[in-house]
């Protein structure tokens, strides 16, 4: 009977250290396939971290280009309408000076330093686009009255005059100012270059 015992208790201790090592080794392998799905996870997250950071680097150069064609747009635009000025200013000029004047040797240097210029303002407005030109609140008389000053030298050598109609007081409209004026200054100038002397 003793025997039996002893034998019935070596079984059952075998058994429990059986399904002891069935359980350890079961725990490894969930270790194991944790430890894997966590380095899996973490490779991730550094890849979505990386890929975060260099959306935010290109987001920050594209919103300082954006920022920098603004402000050459803005540039271009004070330098064009003054710039439009001279050049007719100088048209009128230049047909005032003899062939034999001493200095009209200097008018084709103007001509081509005018030229020149106008080039770079049209490099500077291709830097930004006029349809991400932000549209403001502005008085339409006022840049009416801009264009027509601005154009009046074009208008005084074509023998044409321009007039802004006078009317009652006008509502402030909401549009890209700067798109604006420049159509304005397009169908103003085909609109001078297309009449005959004397037109109003």
């Amino acid at each position: 009977r003793d025997v039996s015992e002893r034998l019935a208790a070596f079984e059952a201790l075998q058994e429990s250290e059986r399904q002891l090592r069935e359980a350890r080794d079961l725990l490894e392998v969930r270790i194991e396939e944790r430890t894997l799905e966590l380095v899996e996870s973490n490779r991730q997250l550094r890849h979505e971290a990386s890929e975060r950071v260099r959306v935010e680097q290109a987001l920050g150069a594209a919103e300082k280009l954006a920022v920098t064609a603004r402000l050459a747009a803005g540039i271009a635009h004070e330098i064009n309408n003054p710039l439009a000025g001279i050049k007719s200013a100088f048209d009128l000029v230049r047909d005032a000076i003899p062939y034999d004047h001493p200095y009209y040797r200097y008018v084709s240097r103007i001509e081509s330093e005018i030229a020149r210029i106008a080039v770079i303002v049209r490099q500077m407005y291709s830097l930004y686009s006029p349809d991400q030109e932000v549209p403001r609140e502005f008085e339409l008389r006022r840049s009416l009255r801009d264009v027509a000053e601005l154009m009046e030298v074009l208008a005084r050598k074509s023998e044409v005059t321009v007039r802004v109609a006078e009317q009652e007081e006008m509502e402030p409209v909401f549009l890209a100012e700067g798109a604006f004026r420049r159509i304005l200054i397009n169908l103003v100038q085909n609109a001078i270059e297309a009449s005959p002397r004397g037109a109003e």
